[in-house]
C-alpha cells in the first residue's frame, strides 16, 4: 500500500512539474499542433443578431485542407448556400509561409468576378458578420509575444489564460488578445480582443462551446463572436452589452474525406464542387 501511495505521489508530482514549466508559447504551440484531420468539411448555420435581437439566418459550407505539413499551411473555402441574397458567394483563404499575409479572395455572384481582399480591407466585416477578414485567417504563433497569465475554470473547463500581442503592431487588428485554453483539449474556449486604438477597451469577445469528439477529434460545435458596445466593462453580462453577435452552429462535419486540391482554386469559387457527396 505504501509503495502504491508513493508511486501515485511521484506520478502526480511529475505531472505538476510538467505543467508548472509551461510557458504561454508552449500552450499556444499545443493549440497550434492539435490534430484536426488532414482535411475536413462542415455544414454550418450562421445567425447574425443585432442589439435589438433582430436576426439574419444563413447557411454555409466550410472546406479545409492541410496542404504543407512542413510549414503548417492550410487552405480554407467557404460557400454560402442560403438565403438567396448571399447564395453562391464564396470565400477562400490560402495561408502563406514566412510570416507573409494570407491570400484571401471573395466571389460575389452579382459581379461574377473573383476579387482579392487587400491588406487595407482586413479590418472590415466579413459578409456583414462580427468576424473581420483578418479573423478569418489562422494565427501564426511565431508572430506573437505570448504570456502565461494563470489558470482558471471557465464554463466548466479547466483553462490556461494566455495573452497574445502581435510583434508587428502595424499588422495587428487588435492591441492584444487574451485566450482561455482548455488543458484537456488544447482548444481556446474564450478570447477577449482589445481595441487597437484604445487598448483598455474590449472590442470583441468570442465564446466556444459544445466540445464533442467526432471521428476521434475534439470538435467545437458552437462559436459566438460578440462585438461589444463602447460602454462594456469586463465582468458585465455579455448578453446585455453587445452591439451585435454572430452565432455559428455546426450541423454536420466529417474529417479526412480526401478533398482534392482543385477545391481551393479561383475556378472553383465560381462553380463550387458538390459538397453533399462528402457529407452524405
Amino acid at each position: 500500500m505504501k509503495k502504491s501511495v508513493m508511486l501515485l505521489v511521484t506520478v502526480l508530482f511529475a505531472v505538476v512539474s510538467v505543467f508548472a514549466g509551461m510557458s504561454g508559447y508552449d500552450v499556444m504551440k499545443k493549440v497550434d499542433e492539435r490534430y484536426v484531420g488532414d482535411d475536413g468539411l462542415s455544414k454550418v448555420k450562421m445567425v447574425i443578431v443585432n442589439s435589438r435581437k433582430q436576426e439574419r439566418h444563413r447557411e454555409i459550407v466550410v472546406w479545409r485542407k492541410k496542404v504543407d505539413n512542413a510549414n503548417d499551411l492550410s487552405y480554407s473555402f467557404i460557400y454560402f448556400i442560403k438565403p438567396a441574397d448571399v447564395k453562391d458567394t464564396t470565400f477562400m483563404v490560402q495561408e502563406r509561409a514566412g510570416g507573409a499575409d494570407d491570400d484571401q479572395w471573395i466571389y460575389l455572384p452579382a459581379t461574377r468576378k473573383v476579387r482579392m481582399i487587400s491588406s487595407s480591407e482586413k479590418d472590415k466585416s466579413f459578409m456583414g458578420t462580427d468576424f473581420s477578414y483578418d479573423d478569418m485567417s489562422d494565427r501564426d504563433i511565431d508572430e506573437y509575444y505570448w504570456e502565461l497569465m494563470g489558470s482558471e475554470t471557465f464554463n466548466g473547463y479547466d483553462c490556461y489564460i494566455v495573452k497574445g500581442t502581435k510583434k508587428d503592431k502595424k499588422k495587428a487588428s487588435y492591441d492584444h488578445t487574451i485566450f482561455w485554453v482548455t488543458k484537456e483539449h488544447w482548444i481556446p474556449v474564450k478570447a477577449v480582443m482589445y481595441d487597437r486604438k484604445k487598448p483598455g477597451k474590449v472590442a470583441k469577445i468570442m465564446i466556444i462551446d459544445g466540445l464533442r469528439k467526432v471521428q476521434g477529434i475534439w470538435t467545437p460545435l458552437t462559436s459566438v463572436m460578440y462585438t461589444m458596445k463602447p460602454i462594456y466593462r469586463e465582468g458585465r453580462d455579455i448578453e446585455k452589452s453587445f452591439s451585435s453577435k454572430t452565432i455559428l452552429t455546426v450541423e454536420s462535419v466529417k474529417y479526412n474525406v480526401g478533398l482534392s486540391d482543385s477545391v481551393f482554386t479561383k475556378r472553383n469559387m465560381k462553380r463550387p464542387e458538390d459538397y453533399k457527396k462528402y457529407l452524405d
